[in-house]
């Protein structure tokens, strides 16, 4: 087994990971640019939607075309990148790189298209609110002015506003070499897939350095509340990873699992809920956070809001050299049946790239959390600012950092008074 690193003329980079133990082949090609570089909220988002249906040689769109060859096919969009991709054998790789740099080239811009997926970026802005109620709101609260606020999804004003020319624009300035990868795991000859990947992307442009940002922080003091006709309240605690490094990655989603662990055992012992908790590590670039999320009755929201407090202090009772060798023995079982699935080793792959632009064997990221000891865990939860946590409350009483009755959701959101936590 063998990786591969190179990059094309035009700067894109490519990965392909040698995979003979398996027969499908995955495809993911990277934009590393989205929401937080859009010029108007909302324009990558949009721009991805022209993709797909770009027309494909064919007839008919790129995303129907991709159906037929693909177990799975997909374009995705988030806050960094517009995502690829696909999931095909190796009979079908060559047709399935072809269509993803013909739609790169060829959105579709006509007036049909146009009015047909604005609309139904609407729709889905409308079923994200309803699902989530502080879509946009919370994003909004904690990062203020910053780009790094856009949602993919945009505005409902930007959404009605955007015309071709707008789509175009990030196109020419983001969908470019310098600001690309591809990187493919499958059943491959290195040589002979470079050449296939050079032949259809090597006409993108090569494009320009892109502006750099500065990197986003927490505002002080964010406390959301949101009443909402339910019987459960739900609270979210975002704590902000204070200078993140993304390649030290693995610590804190090794921290974020040994947290939820033990939320879940006091959370247990105490009956305050059923469900146990919610942990996630976000990275980006230049930003990370830790979510922490529980569901509790009303009555229940205070000490379970406290219970979260007294476990991020109480590290000493469940960040163990035990706890931690307990969770990589879970961790190696998990690679011993999924390390030669092509989707796996991509994924590990994928989120290196749009994190660093540094393209790195899967073999390696996978050793990383194997090499993880108790005391690098320790010094990553000293990084998380548990002085401003970002508190939500969603649900059908006082959240349980303010006493007075519950505040309806205003056209504006601000933010609570603070508490200590």
């Amino acid at each position: 087994m063998t990786f591969t690193s190179a990059f094309l003329p035009n700067g894109m980079a490519i990965g392909i990971d040698q995979n003979p133990h398996c027969n499908g082949v995955s495809v993911r090609v990277v934009i590393r640019s989205a929401a937080r570089h859009d010029t108007v909220p909302g324009c990558a988002h949009f721009l991805e939607h022209c993709i797909a249906h770009s027309a494909a040689p064919s007839g008919g769109s790129v995303i129907h075309a991709l159906e037929q060859l693909c177990l799975f096919s997909n374009f995705w969009t988030g806050k960094e990148r517009i995502l690829c991709l696909a999931d095909t054998s190796p009979d079908h790789l060559s047709a399935v790189l072809s269509l993803f740099a013909h739609a790169l080239l060829n959105p579709a811009y006509d007036a049909a298209t146009l009015a047909r997926e604005r609309a139904r970026i609407l729709h889905e802005e409308d079923e994200r609110r309803a699902a989530t109620p502080a879509y946009g709101c919370l994003d909004r609260n904690i990062w203020g002015d910053h780009p790094f606020a856009n949602t993919p999804l945009g505005l409902r004003s930007g959404i009605k506003a955007l015309q071709a020319e707008d789509l175009e624009a990030f196109r020419h300035n983001h969908v470019v070499g310098s600001n690309m990868g591809i990187i493919v795991s499958g059943p491959l000859c290195p040589e002979q897939t470079r050449r296939l990947i050079e032949a259809e992307f090597g006409r993108v442009p090569k494009g320009g350095s892109r502006p750099v940002q500065i990197p986003p922080s927490f505002r002080p003091d964010v406390r959301l509340s949101i009443q909402k006709g339910q019987e459960m309240q739900s609270l979210t605690v975002t704590l902000q990873h204070i200078n993140p490094v993304p390649e030290e990655r693995a610590s804190y989603v090794a921290l974020a699992a040994l947290l939820r662990v033990e939320l879940d055992k006091r959370l247990s012992s105490t009956a305050l809920n059923y469900a146990g908790a919610y942990t996630d590590y976000v990275s980006y670039s230049d930003v990370a956070h830790c979510e922490i999320g529980i569901t509790v009755s009303p009555e229940n929201a205070k000490a379970g809001l406290d219970l979260v407090s007294a476990t991020l202090r109480e590290d000493a009772a469940w960040l163990t050299p035990h706890a931690l060798e307990t969770l990589k023995k879970q961790w190696r079982l998990a690679s011993d049946f999924n390390n030669n699935d092509p989707r796996q080793r991509v994924s590990l792959m994928t989120t290196e790239y749009e994190l660093t632009g540094n393209l790195v064997p899967w073999q390696e990221l996978d050793a990383r959390y194997d090499r993880l000891t108790i005391d690098d865990l320790r010094e990553a939860l000293h990084h998380l600012d548990l002085a401003n946590p970002a508190l939500l409350s969603v649900g059908p009483a006082s959240p349980p950092w303010i006493a007075n009755t519950p505040t309806p959701l205003p056209a504006v959101m601000t933010a609570e008074p603070g508490i200590g936590f």
